[in-house]
């Protein structure tokens, strides 16, 4: 018996597909591009870890589903259910100002609006697949740092090639059922319109000016 499409068992494979899939496109893109792979330095234990995972990974999921797919998604769904999706998901992806970082907060944002629309709710179940995500790539950074580089290999290639293949069979069934993610979406206005609109390319521009001070100020 496998998950009922958009169950907790289901959600969480296809999301840490989607977003480790996004993960091995951005490493490509960093390496065609000779972009060197940037990551946050770690302490090895103790209550600054616990604080740098707190900051990482537990406040980021709180926070960013809050406002991208709470109060953002919960702002455009008048105009469609297409342009609540996509244009919260790509202001999510602007905001990490980093081209391979961006597509993976993108994809994951577009599954986020995905479920938030099929599920009639979003924040809860979004905040805990984001957290895992988070919790995954502070382990992999972690590794990187303090385990031996055969584990820290291993690892993080199980991560990035078991999760798409699993997620890509479980999507794979699910349709053979008869599931579709665009099942139910609403039509509105043309997504061309809101991104082109004068109130999104504002939110663009601040969001990129925030992001730009925050990363000045920790530099």
């Amino acid at each position: 018996m496998l998950p009922a499409p958009w169950s907790p068992g289901f959600c969480l494979p296809v999301f840490l597909g989607v977003a480790n899939l996004a993960n091995l496109a951005g490493a490509l893109i960093n390496r065609l591009t000779g972009s060197p792979a940037t990551s946050e330095m770690l302490p090895s234990g103790g209550p600054e870890l616990l604080m740098q995972f707190l900051a990482l990974c537990v406040m980021p999921a709180i926070a960013e589903e809050l406002l991208f797919r709470g109060a953002f998604q919960g702002l455009m769904r008048p105009c469609g259910s297409a342009a609540a999706i996509f244009a919260p998901a790509l202001l999510f992806g602007v905001l990490h100002l980093d081209l391979a970082q961006g597509l993976t907060a993108f994809a994951c944002g577009v599954f986020f609006g995905l479920a938030g629309r099929a599920l009639r709710q979003h924040s809860a179940r979004g905040m805990l697949l984001h957290l895992v995500n988070n919790a995954l790539a502070f382990l992999t950074i972690y590794l990187r740092y303090y385990a031996p580089a055969e584990v820290s290999f291993g690892v993080e290639l199980f991560i990035l090639l078991f999760f798409p293949a699993f997620g890509a069979w479980m999507i794979c069934n699910a349709r053979r059922q008869g599931f579709s993610f665009s099942a139910g979406l609403r039509p509105g206005v043309d997504v061309l319109t809101v991104f082109t609109s004068p109130v999104y390319c504002a939110t663009v521009l601040f969001l990129v000016a925030y992001a730009a001070n925050f990363c000045t100020l920790r530099g």
